[in-house]
């Protein structure tokens, strides 16, 4: 499949709709992230709970993961700016999931049936570092809880970096 509508240069991104290659039923996209670091890679997740991995250079997805919220629609999908190889997933039970490329690029590596989850933003947490990424949960219309992510999830290292660049070129390769 392709995306049909996509803005990566400021513009806000708008849902649209693809056609499967695979299957003539449509399929919505509900969420597209790209990498801060490689802006040549974006993560599209759909309505069926597929996600896919695309290179701006090709129509078709380098990597694809069908069941990787097993099946429930995505709401959202973020890079993890503080790691290369790493991303986040919301659905539309709020469970959240964690993937990890460089540790296992099947599967999560962390899955949280949270309520009330609100999301993941970044933080700086000081000048020095990098974004520092932290989960929110609403609470109630008053209160949040804050939980920031562990210090493994905060690192971010040349060495890495370049783990994740091969990685990728073994999926182009592959494609």
């Amino acid at each position: 499949g392709q995306i049909i509508h996509i803005n990566r240069k400021g513009g806000e991104f708008s849902s649209s709709v693809m056609r499967s290659n695979f299957a003539d039923s449509l399929l919505t996209v509900t969420d597209v992230a790209f990498h801060h670091e490689m802006s040549d890679l974006v993560l599209s997740c759909y309505g069926n709970g597929e996600i896919r991995l695309y290179h701006t250079n090709y129509m078709m997805p380098i990597k694809t993961w069908n069941l990787g919220c097993l099946g429930k629609r995505i709401k959202e999908i973020k890079w993890i700016e503080s790691r290369s190889s790493c991303f986040s997933v919301i659905d539309e039970q709020d469970c959240f999931y964690l993937w990890d490329l460089l540790e296992d690029d099947t599967q999560p590596v962390l899955g949280k049936d949270l309520n009330d989850f609100g999301g993941i933003t970044y933080s700086k947490a000081s000048k020095e570092e990098s974004n520092v990424p932290f989960a929110y949960f609403k609470r109630d219309s008053k209160s949040v809880e804050i939980h920031l992510f562990g210090k493994d999830w905060i690192r971010k290292s040349e060495k890495e970096f370049k783990k994740f660049s091969k990685l990728i070129k073994n999926y182009l390769i592959s494609f």
